[in-house]
């Protein structure tokens, strides 16, 4: 189906900031209010998507932004066959965050509600058992992209963290003999302190060394020490899933995966919740639902009764007949 043009550009009435002087003005402001570069990135793309559709109209004054021009928007990205329900969605939300800003700024007189369509939630298949021995699997002998590309899937696996997090971690932040780790870059932007297994400080000690990492180096680094782009990482380990038989290839989906298998092991939701870096619970609550976590069956992890009682279940039947 070919994509919609715009019949007419965006009047200006009011206001005489154009709309590249007010993105440019949500820029600094949300850059001042702390917010992450890689969401500032995500913000960029996204309204260079909305000016496009919209007639590049970046140099049009902003003046009285109609409902009307959002809808142009909504149909336009309906259209587009290169967007799925969830992408379209992550778009509005980027558009809607803008457009109250300019809302809230006056730069837009007549406010309206802003809609974001709503997605279906596709349930995410984690890694499975076989998946995770044959990624784990210790692979040396290999090359030093390879290797490093098996130590970051390790670390992966082994805390849930974000991309972004991993990849902002220096070496000054492990401390390999209280086995933690400082994350700084948290999607909240409070940075946490993380305790690593025994088994995952043996990998990352042996790692630093082969690779002689200084303080100021990157531990996920590129040959010269520096931090390796989201998309270089992303492409190592596409290239090492495939390379181990696993069509996989989700960097994100090791974060659900120990998820899962957490809240399988018994993790409380809360924990859950704080290891995520989750704002909100009932987002750490959806995985619960998704892979239908029984929290009934987690309960016997830790049976109180069972582990310091000295009265048998035979006894305790025995009691019951005794009542009736």
């Amino acid at each position: 189906m070919a994509i919609m043009t715009r019949k007419a550009a965006i009047m200006p009435k009011n206001s005489n900031k154009t709309f590249a002087q007010a993105r440019a003005e949500f820029y600094r402001e949300k850059r001042g209010e702390g917010i992450r570069e890689t969401t500032l990135e995500t913000y960029q793309y996204h309204l260079d998507y909305f000016f496009s559709s919209l007639a590049n109209c970046e140099n049009v004054p902003v003046g009285e932004f109609t409902k009307e021009d959002y809808t142009f928007f909504l149909n336009f990205i309906k259209e587009d066959p290169k967007k799925n329900e969830r992408t379209r969605q992550s778009y509005c939300r980027s558009i809607k965050s803008f457009l109250n800003w300019l809302m809230d700024n006056n730069y837009i007189e007549n406010r309206f509600k802003i809609t974001v369509p709503k997605a279906q939630k596709n349930i995410k298949a984690t890694y499975t058992e076989e998946e995770l021995k044959a990624l784990l699997k210790d692979p040396r002998g290999c090359s030093y992209s390879t290797y490093q590309t098996w130590v970051f899937i390790n670390f992966a696996i082994s805390t849930g963290l974000r991309l972004s997090s991993m990849l902002s971690i220096q070496t000054k932040d492990y401390e390999p003999s209280e086995q933690t780790v400082i994350i700084n870059e948290t999607k909240n932007g409070l940075p946490q302190l993380r305790r690593l297994n025994s088994n995952m400080c043996n990998i990352l000690n042996e790692y630093i060394t082969a690779f002689e990492l200084n303080d100021l180096d990157y531990i996920f680094c590129t040959s010269g020490g520096k931090r390796m782009s989201t998309r270089g990482m992303e492409d190592n380990v596409k290239r090492y899933n495939k390379m181990c038989g696993v069509e996989k290839t989700s960097i994100h989906l090791f974060r659900h995966t120990f998820a899962r298998k957490y809240l399988e092991s018994g993790g409380a939701v809360v924990d859950l919740q704080r290891l995520l870096d989750h704002s909100d619970i009932n987002t750490t609550m959806g995985y619960l639902r998704d892979y239908s976590i029984d929290v009934n069956k987690t309960m016997e992890i830790f049976n109180p009764q069972e582990q310091y009682s000295n009265v048998k279940q035979t006894k305790q039947l025995n009691r019951k007949r005794k009542m009736k």
